[in-house]
């Protein structure tokens, strides 16, 4: 996750400095308003403290993905990738919002 966030700031800098240089919608749609002293910037935040999350095994959600894909690949072992835990995180947090 640290290379993601990196990588993310990286991309957010280099809007920033070149914010000038993005397309806009029409003329007037601008963001950078030299007349007014007002330039346009991104900010990304993130809670490093919750990119993992632990599943609950004996949630209705899971029981229900369960029994869908038995039904679909015939059987049920669940498993672990590297890296899977934070998107199921941010999968929840979608889903509650």
């Amino acid at each position: 996750m640290k290379d993601v966030v990196t990588k993310l700031q990286e991309y957010v800098d280099n809007i920033n400095l070149n914010i000038h240089k993005l397309e806009t919608r029409d003329p007037i749609s601008k963001y950078v308003l030299p007349d007014d002293d007002l330039r346009g910037s991104l900010t990304l935040t993130f809670d490093e403290e919750n990119f993992g999350v632990a599943c609950d095994l004996n949630s209705r959600g899971y029981h229900v993905l369960c029994k869908e894909t038995e039904e679909v690949v015939g059987h049920v072992k669940p498993y672990s990738i590297i890296g899977s835990l934070p998107l199921i995180w941010e999968l929840q947090v979608i889903i509650h919002i």
